[in-house]
């Protein structure tokens, strides 16, 4: 079963580590189900685990890339379109024919990485999960997977990011920011979240300190947390108890204020109930690109591109801190000493005023986008008034601009927003239009009845109404023209 081409094994301890499953192969992810969740159903009586197991749920990816195959250059011939066979040097960073032909074979095969971790490991795994009657819960499979952050949530039922706790050198945004982003395009109500990670606990935790923590995440957009870790304890006379190797909060019956918690956990029962019978409401889709790995957009990415929304003051408070000059180390958490200039999450709340964005992949924007009314909208429901291009990352070596297919849908989004915006327009003209004529023939048939009186009166009522009524047409075509596809 063991297929990790580069010799990695996974971090999980115990007996699960070693060597993972091929994931490009639709038997080995079988196979690989049917000897680990199936047996509970094989092992026992299968009416009763249909009763009782109702969810399957795969973790966080912790094994690094798979990059090949037994079928994987026949996979990148049917879906590139060319043989990868004499070009297998470049994947020992052998450089042929030129830098621009390498970098572009190497897009392509991360780009065939990635689809097949969507199109076989994850499919597989959803399809094995609905033969048990079970709902398929999965965490991220970025960043340690070559893959799109976004794409696997559309198989999955129950996507799940992860935030931590007092560990910035540990926690990685981009996991609760393409949970929230992948379930909103993808059509998941549910978005889950392994909460309150740490690296190094101190025993001082709270729930004065893990409230903000928990509020911020809630209104990033999850509404289903699970802790890390509840701890099982097996002993009753060994206090603290267990931990999971100093990893994770603790949080069991032997936290001192364990009872006391109560009104803790009874605070996120209710917010979890009301937030899971809401729906998300987000103007701003912003792409994520078609370089391959490919994750969720942070805010700090997009000050320089919308800097009219963040403000002057986040746009300059991100040049000092980009500009790192003579900011001091930090040690958080302790013994874990790193740069003071790092983009912490809670220094990023409300980061637009107001406005809340979703990152937009390739796949949302090429297979489900569409306009109506003005605004661009997806099946699941989820829908945008502005799709933002994000400008090209002072790091990427290629900077490449949208592909030919990408290029040609938002320029089929962009021509159907703006005919709905000047049908639009000629609607509210034409009903202006309708609402001056009647008003002036009331106008005029006060004045002829009142056969002259009050004519100073009457003649300042018409300049007002013009001034007024011009005014508001030019104020109406501008905000028209301003809104929709940018």
């Amino acid at each position: 079963m063991g297929h990790t081409a580069t010799g990695h094994v996974n971090a999980t301890a115990g007996g699960g580590k070693g060597l993972e499953c091929d994931k490009f192969s639709t038997k080995a992810v079988q196979k690989q189900f049917s000897n680990w969740f199936a047996e509970m159903f094989k092992k026992t009586d299968e009416a009763v685990a249909r009763r009782v197991l109702k969810y399957m749920h795969v973790d966080s990816w912790e094994c690094g890339s798979q990059n090949w195959s037994d079928n994987f250059a026949a996979e990148f011939k049917k879906r590139r379109g060319y043989d990868l066979m004499p070009y297998l040097p470049l994947l020992a960073g052998i450089p042929m024919e030129s830098a621009a032909r390498s970098e572009q074979i190497l897009r392509d095969v991360r780009t065939t990485i990635g689809e097949l971790v969507t199109d076989v490991f994850y499919t597989v795994l959803a399809d094995c999960a609905r033969q048990y009657d079970c709902r398929f819960s999965a965490e991220c499979v970025a960043p340690t997977m070559v893959s799109d952050g976004l794409m696997h949530y559309q198989k999955v039922d129950l996507p799940m990011g992860e935030f931590w706790l007092n560990s910035p050198t540990h926690d990685k945004p981009n996991d609760m920011l393409d949970a929230i982003s992948g379930a909103h395009i993808y059509g998941k109500n549910i978005i889950q979240a392994e909460g309150f990670t740490e690296i190094r606990g101190v025993w001082d935790e709270d729930p004065a300190m893990l409230k903000p923590l928990l509020d911020r995440n809630y209104a990033l957009g999850i509404n289903k947390l699970f802790f890390h870790v509840y701890t099982h304890n097996p002993w009753m006379n060994r206090r603290p108890g267990m931990t999971l190797d100093g990893i994770g909060l603790f949080f069991q019956r032997d936290q001192t204020w364990w009872e006391e918690g109560k009104s803790f956990v009874d605070y996120i029962t209710r917010c979890q109930t009301l937030l899971q019978y809401g729906h998300p409401v987000v103007d701003i889709a912003v792409f994520t690109g078609e370089e391959m790995p490919r994750r969720s957009i942070l805010p700090e990415r997009l000050v320089s591109m919308l800097p009219g929304i963040y403000g002057a003051e986040r746009v300059e408070s991100e040049r000092i801190r980009l500009a790192n000059e003579g900011q001091p180390t930090r040690v958080r958490p302790v013994g874990v000493t790193h740069s003071a200039n790092m983009a912490d999450p809670e220094d990023w709340v409300n980061p637009m005023r107001g406005y809340a964005y979703d990152s937009f992949n390739k796949d949302a924007l090429l297979r489900l986008a569409k306009a109506e009314n003005g605004r661009m909208v997806l099946p699941g429901g989820a829908s945008y008034k502005v799709l933002v291009l994000p400008t090209a990352r002072p790091m990427n070596p290629d900077n490449l601009p949208l592909s030919p297919e990408a290029q040609a849908k938002v320029e089929e989004l962009r021509a159907q927003v703006s005919l709905f915006r000047n049908c639009l327009i000629g609607k509210m003209i034409f009903l202006l239009s309708v609402w001056n004529g009647m008003y002036f023939f009331l106008l005029m048939w006060h004045i002829l009845i009142g056969a002259g009186k009050n004519m100073r009166f009457i003649l300042w009522l018409i300049r007002w109404t013009v001034c007024v009524h011009s005014t508001l047409l030019s104020a109406l075509q501008d905000a028209l023209l301003n809104c929709g596809m940018r």
